[in-house]
C-alpha cells in the first residue's frame, strides 16, 4: 500500500478518478419512445482509457467522439425547429446468400414526395442489414432537424442504436454482425446534432406506417440498380479497436486469432504482390 502512494494520482489505483467523456445532454423524456444517444459515463482511472486491437492513430481523428451539442439548433444554426417522423423497415430476399437482394423503406405518409425505397448495395445481404441501413438513412437524411421520430418493427435494429451501443463501441465491434453498418449507425448518432427517439411497433399488423415502410422495403429490394450507403461515419470507430478492460478472456482470445489472421492476409497479398513484381 506504501508504494501505492507514490505513484502519482492518475496512475494510482485506489484513487478515484472523475473523468466523464462528452456525450449528448439528455432532453425531458418522450412517454412511449426512447432517446438515442452517445451517454457520458465515468471513467474511474486511465487504464480504462486503454484499447487494443487499434489501427494507426494517424486514421483515427482527435474529434471522433467529440459529439455536438443538441441545444445547437434554432435561428442561424441551420437547423430547424420541426420534429419529423419516419417509419423504417428492410426487406430481403434469399436472405444471407451471395445473390441476397435487400431494401431500405422510409415511410412518412401516403403520397409523401419523401418516402424511400432504396435497394442495399454489395452480396451476402440480410434483413437485418436492410433494417440497420433504414434507420441509418433516416438519420443521414434529417441532419438538419431539431427531432427525428424514427418507428420500427425491428428489435436488432433499435437494440444497436440504444442498449448495446455502448456495448460495441467498447467492444470495438469484434464479433458483430454487419459491423460497418453497425458503426456507421453509431457513429452518425454520436455525430448528430439531432435529438433522436425510435419506438418499437409489431409488424405486419396493419399498422399504417409499417406496413407503408414494408412496401417500399419490398421495393427498393426489387430495384434494379443499388444505391450507395454512406458508412463514412463509422470508419473512424472500426479503427479505434476495443476496451481493453470489458473485454473477457474467450473474447480477447477470438479478437487476437482474428487479428493474426488479418494480418497473415496483409502478409500473404503483400508477398504475392512482390513475386509478381520480380
Amino acid at each position: 500500500m506504501k508504494k501505492l502512494h507514490n505513484l502519482e494520482d492518475e496512475w494510482n489505483p485506489v484513487v478515484n478518478h472523475e473523468i466523464r467523456e462528452r456525450g449528448h445532454p439528455g432532453g425531458d423524456e418522450v412517454p412511449g419512445w426512447t432517446e438515442v444517444g452517445f451517454t457520458s459515463e465515468i471513467v474511474r482511472h486511465p487504464l480504462q482509457l486503454i484499447r487494443i486491437f487499434a489501427g494507426d492513430p494517424q486514421d483515427v481523428p482527435a474529434t471522433v467522439f467529440a459529439a455536438p451539442h443538441l441545444n445547437d439548433v434554432g435561428p442561424g444554426t441551420g437547423m430547424s425547429l420541426d420534429d419529423v417522423s419516419v417509419w423504417t423497415d428492410g426487406s430481403c430476399t434469399e436472405n444471407g446468400s451471395k445473390y441476397a437482394k435487400a431494401g431500405s423503406g422510409l415511410w412518412y405518409a401516403v403520397d409523401d414526395a419523401r418516402n424511400q425505397a432504396i435497394r442495399l448495395p454489395g452480396e451476402y445481404l440480410t434483413n437485418n442489414t436492410a433494417e440497420l441501413a433504414a434507420m441509418l438513412l433516416s438519420i443521414q437524411t434529417h441532419r438538419d432537424v431539431q427531432t427525428v421520430r424514427i418507428i420500427s418493427d425491428s428489435t436488432y435494429a433499435i437494440t444497436s442504436a440504444t442498449t448495446l451501443l455502448r456495448k460495441r463501441l467498447d467492444h470495438g465491434f469484434l464479433d458483430v454482425p454487419n459491423p460497418k453498418y453497425v458503426a456507421a449507425l453509431v457513429g452518425e448518432i454520436i455525430h448528430t446534432n439531432s435529438r433522436i427517439l425510435v419506438r418499437k411497433v409489431r409488424g405486419h399488423a396493419g399498422i399504417e406506417g409499417n406496413e407503408g415502410a414494408d412496401r417500399e422495403a419490398a421495393k427498393g429490394a426489387e430495384k434494379d440498380d443499388p444505391t450507395p450507403i454512406d458508412l463514412s461515419k463509422g470508419e473512424h470507430l472500426l479503427k479505434i479497436g476495443a476496451k481493453l478492460s470489458v473485454l473477457s478472456q474467450s473474447e480477447l482470445y477470438k479478437a487476437i486469432r482474428l487479428h493474426h489472421m488479418h494480418d497473415n492476409r496483409k502478409n500473404t497479398h503483400r508477398a504475392v504482390k512482390q513475386a509478381g513484381c520480380h
